[in-house]
């Protein structure tokens, strides 16, 4: 008999999609499905942070809206994410020639659905 894992979500976790909390603590992402940590990464760490949306993704996890609306992100940017990443490869993101800049942030305040992440300006 299949057994279902219940998603157990804390107030201050932003929900992708049906079964991923993300949550910033101590200047470090983490990602959970359920209950279960699956991933985590610095902040800062842009690279990580494309790979992981990537692989949201490909595992149907999450939808690109889902992850735009989290995130802040331009579905557009996400769809160009998701073709490196089909065509190249995982390592795609952690090359040389990439450009690292900060992955969206986290603020106090709530946007839509009571998720927290916000694009940094």
């Amino acid at each position: 008999m299949h057994q279902a894992i219940l998603p157990l979500f804390t107030e201050d976790m932003t929900i992708v999609g049906l079964h991923v909390g993300v949550v910033k603590r101590e200047g470090t992402v983490y990602y959970f499905q359920g209950c279960y940590h699956f991933y985590h990464h610095r902040e800062d760490d842009r690279a990580s942070f494309k790979h992981i949306v990537c692989q949201l993704l490909s595992n149907n996890m999450a939808g690109r809206s889902e992850i735009a609306g989290a995130f802040g992100i331009p579905e557009r940017s996400i769809s160009r994410w998701l073709a490196l990443f089909k065509e190249k490869g995982g390592n795609v993101f952690f090359s040389k020639r990439q450009v690292q800049s900060p992955p969206p942030g986290i603020h106090s305040g709530k946007n839509r659905r009571n998720n927290r992440f916000t694009p940094c300006r």
